[in-house]
């Protein structure tokens, strides 16, 4: 399952990095190429994980207030 990111006007590029980095143990760099990526469409596919792994990583994403889904990839 593909976590989804969803691009916003309120969470700043450095809010979503740093979440990307605790929540799916991203490095920096793959991070900021994801968010590079998914920013003129609206959202980026930021991990794909088995579906519970991705269900708990959306939670977490929800509770910084960071807009994000499951999808099936």
């Amino acid at each position: 399952m593909g976590v989804i990111v969803w691009n916003d006007d309120v969470n700043t590029f450095e809010h979503v990095i740093r979440a990307m980095v605790e929540i799916l143990a991203h490095h920096h760099r793959p991070g900021r190429a994801a968010h590079h990526q998914g920013a003129p469409g609206g959202r980026a596919i930021v991990a794909v994980r088995p579906k519970e792994e991705a269900e708990v990583a959306v939670h977490k994403f929800l509770e910084r207030r960071i807009q994000a889904s499951v999808e099936q990839t």
